[in-house]
């Protein structure tokens, strides 16, 4: 495997990076062959890939966002291999040109569902701002990210393409520590539906 890592210095580079050695290390039967920083750069992508190419026969790539693992798809077409069959692809955000590219089956997956933690910040300003308890509390949002493959693309590729994720309402989720799937909340899931906003305290203006 040809990891394409993306910078050596930010958390979110570590950390993806520490997640694929660990993910190698519980896999005995996939070999690391490099981790190359590709500067969460498609073109940088491409280029370190075609020079491992050139070199060294590679069946799985995995990327540290989708756009590097789209250049190093690149590279592997004018290698004369066929994504998706000859080599493998995988990579992270849940880009629009990621999930299309795991639709069309040149990309084994993409992983994602991070940005939804802005979506979950705007519920709990909004239950912050309308709350009924009084002092200080603690309010802890954990939720999975999860992976777009071929066997779970549809309706992710339906809500991709929506434009109004942000009109639906929310139900409110103030509690000591909430564990949720944001997927069936901003996606529609009746039991999340119709929560109707309540008034703010007196002497409060609604941003």
């Amino acid at each position: 495997m040809l990891a394409l890592t993306g910078d050596t210095t930010t958390p979110a580079g570590l950390q993806r990076e520490l997640g694929m050695q660990r993910a190698v290390a519980d896999n005995y039967d996939v070999k690391l062959l490099h981790a190359i920083p590709a500067e969460w750069d498609e073109e940088i992508g491409y280029q370190r890939a075609a020079s491992v190419f050139k070199r060294t026969e590679v069946d799985v790539v995995w990327g540290a966002n989708d756009d590097i693992a789209l250049g190093a798809l690149k590279a592997a077409r004018e290698a004369g291999l066929t994504p998706g069959q000859d080599i493998l692809f995988a990579g992270l955000n849940w880009s629009s040109r990621g999930m299309e590219a795991v639709r069309n089956g040149e990309m084994t997956m993409t992983h994602g569902g991070h940005f939804f933690a802005g979506a979950w910040s705007i519920v709990m300003l909004r239950d912050h701002f309308f709350r009924e308890i009084e002092g200080e509390f603690f309010v802890n949002v954990l939720f999975k990210m999860s992976p777009i493959t071929g066997e779970k693309r549809r309706p992710l590729y339906r809500a991709s393409g929506r434009r109004g994720l942000g009109q639906d309402r929310f139900q409110p989720v103030l509690q000591e520590r909430l564990r949720a799937q944001p997927l069936r909340l901003l996606l529609g899931s009746d039991s999340c539906r119709g929560g109707e906003l309540k008034p703010p305290r007196p002497g409060l203006t609604p941003p």
